[in-house]
């Protein structure tokens, strides 16, 4: 049976459609990655065709035909792009697999979405009268014997995969140059007195601690690989950085998003620096962080993480650790210390 249509731009002979209907084709529960519970919010979209997806009581929810969404389930791996989205969050890309020849439809394993990003904050104190601030304490922040991870000062400026190498490189750098106009976070370029010495490819220390790669060089202002994540003033200080021979390596064994600071690792490292290496995206950073005159310390980028021990150390002190302190999305997280002679 056909139908005669009739529009302002011709007329058409149509056969009417089929109706289609949809089913679930999987069902995916999420767990917030810190407090393992369902999101209370949250929402989703595909970006695979012939699949929908929404999110329905804490659980993803993709539908469609199974015909056209994966004609060749019975033989072969399905795997389904969606984007997560949670209020005050950035948005997490997330790939589902569906193993060959499921039952429809399919129950998958909980998908961690991501959680709250927090800092842990604190001040370190003379636990004698009167209690004074310890300037310049070092806080030495480390994973548990089964949940290593790599604590850096400045958080990452790009994302990187689970299973990208993190490995220990020194990082001497000689003071060369310094800033003609203070920089901020989100910044691609620093302008700097000179710019001898520099060029593609070479490693820029600030003054903040934070470790840049310029991309290319236009008389006094650097390029930079990607955009910074401190604000280094107007006149601080900027040294050349040459990376020294690699050491122990580990991997990280979740996906890291711009702006972590901590990574959950398959192992410890111990040093002083290191290397994430992921081609053109390759970061350095420094660990550990130091007290400032009021002997307080900030730790930023912690996501996740049920647990990390602090150790804090000084001159003319006992070392305070390594103790273990359980975490929670508290933002910030405070922990103070108070040192021993």
């Amino acid at each position: 049976m056909t139908q005669l249509v009739v529009t302002d731009t011709g007329t058409f002979r149509v056969v009417p459609a089929e109706p289609w209907h949809t089913g679930a084709l999987a069902l995916v529960p999420l767990a917030d990655e810190w407090t393992g519970r369902p999101p209370p919010v949250a929402s989703a979209r595909s970006l695979s065709a012939g699949v929908g997806a929404h999110v329905t009581r804490g659980t993803l929810v993709l539908t469609g035909l199974p015909e056209r969404a994966w004609p060749h389930l019975s033989t072969t791996d399905q795997f389904v792009d969606v984007v997560l989205t949670r209020p005050g969050r950035a948005e997490q890309h997330a790939r589902i697999r569906i193993p060959a020849a499921s039952a429809l439809p399919y129950r998958a394993a909980p998908l961690p979405v991501s959680s709250t990003t927090i800092a842990l904050a604190g001040r370190v104190t003379a636990s004698a009268f009167p209690h004074g601030p310890v300037v310049g304490a070092s806080i030495t922040l480390s994973g548990t014997p089964t949940a290593p991870v790599v604590a850096v000062g400045v958080p990452l400026a790009s994302a990187h995969p689970a299973g990208t190498t993190v490995r220990l490189r020194p990082l001497p750098a000689v003071p060369t140059t310094s800033l003609t106009e203070a920089a901020r976070a989100g910044d691609a370029t620093v302008t700097l007195a000179s710019t001898a010495g520099i060029g593609a490819g070479t490693v820029l220390r600030l003054a903040t601690g934070e470790h840049t790669i310029v991309d290319a060089v236009t008389g006094t202002l650097a390029l930079l690989r990607r955009p910074l994540r401190t604000s280094p003033a107007d006149g601080s200080a900027v040294a050349i950085v040459t990376p020294g021979a690699p050491g122990a390596a580990t991997t990280l064994t979740r996906d890291a998003l711009a702006g972590d600071a901590v990574w959950p690792v398959a192992a410890a490292l111990a040093g002083a620096s290191v290397e994430v290496v992921d081609g053109a995206a390759t970061e350095y950073r420094t660990l550990g962080l130091t007290t400032d005159p009021d002997g307080r310390w900030r730790q930023p980028g912690v996501r996740g993480v049920a647990a990390l021990r602090l150790t804090v150390s000084a001159a003319g002190f006992l070392t305070d650790g390594p103790t273990e302190h359980p975490l929670a999305p508290t933002n910030p997280f405070v922990i103070d210390v108070a040192l021993r002679t």
